[in-house]
């Protein structure tokens, strides 16, 4: 099967977007699936990238109104393959060239005071590997479990806030009484902050419970996050 669209957008009256998007499908037997994939999509600035400005003795912000939106292009393969037992696993292949990142810029006025602006900047490239297994277990239980190994480059080096490593582990069990569970475990590897130091790994568990009542249409949730109350540092973008 070939796929494809067209999408076209105007933001503020002088910036306009035309997005293309394809995909070749390809069911090669019974139980396997093909995928190429190809998009692109941008990101028009917001009202404060433009347009918020302070003075100030030390540092300003200083407005923007003609900066460009950000723009990526992607590349994927995947394969989809059904597994025995009812396994259903997925590998996928991604490559990501993104530009024009909107980032703000410390810049040096006439009156030679410092000042941030947002401007259009760094081109960023991607690479990643993913795989995702899902897998029926006895008893109603389910289990997904996914992992990512990516590279996000920028002219400088790596990409701040860009995780090398995502995992994630989740399970959904019914209970008694119309109740449900979940559980997540969600891994986020070391990341590096805007100065490029490495910081320390993300280790989060959260829980669910979902309840649907005899009564039509009343149901609940209670949602615990961060379980084990893991303390983990979260760089700025």
């Amino acid at each position: 099967r070939l796929l494809g669209g067209l999408r076209f957008d105007r933001y503020y009256d002088r910036l306009q977007q035309v997005s293309p998007r394809g995909a070749v499908i390809w069911e090669a037997t019974p139980r396997t699936t093909v995928k190429i994939l190809y998009g692109q999509a941008f990101r028009p600035p917001n009202l404060y990238e433009q347009y918020y400005a302070y003075p100030g003795s030390w540092i300003a912000a200083i407005v923007n109104d003609y900066i460009d939106p950000e723009r990526i292009t992607t590349y994927e393969a995947i394969v989809e393959q059904e597994l025995w037992y009812g396994i259903h696993g997925t590998l996928a292949y991604y490559h990501y060239d993104i530009d024009d990142l909107i980032q703000p810029v410390e810049i040096s006025p006439e009156d030679d005071e410092p000042a941030l602006q947002y401007q259009n900047g760094d081109s960023v490239t991607a690479d990643g590997v993913e795989i995702e297994l899902r897998t029926p277990l006895p008893y109603g239980i389910s289990a997904k479990s996914s992992y990512s190994l990516q590279e996000a480059r920028t002219s400088d080096g790596r990409l701040s806030n860009s995780p090398e490593h995502l995992g994630n582990l989740t399970l959904l069990f019914p209970l008694a009484w119309g109740v449900a569970g979940g559980a997540e475990l969600i891994v986020v590897g070391p990341r590096d902050n805007r100065d490029g130091h490495r910081l320390e790994a993300a280790r989060i568990l959260n829980l669910t419970l979902d309840y649907t009542s005899p009564v039509p249409g009343l149901t609940g949730s209670l949602g615990l996050y961060n379980v084990f109350d893991h303390t983990y540092p979260d760089p700025a973008g």
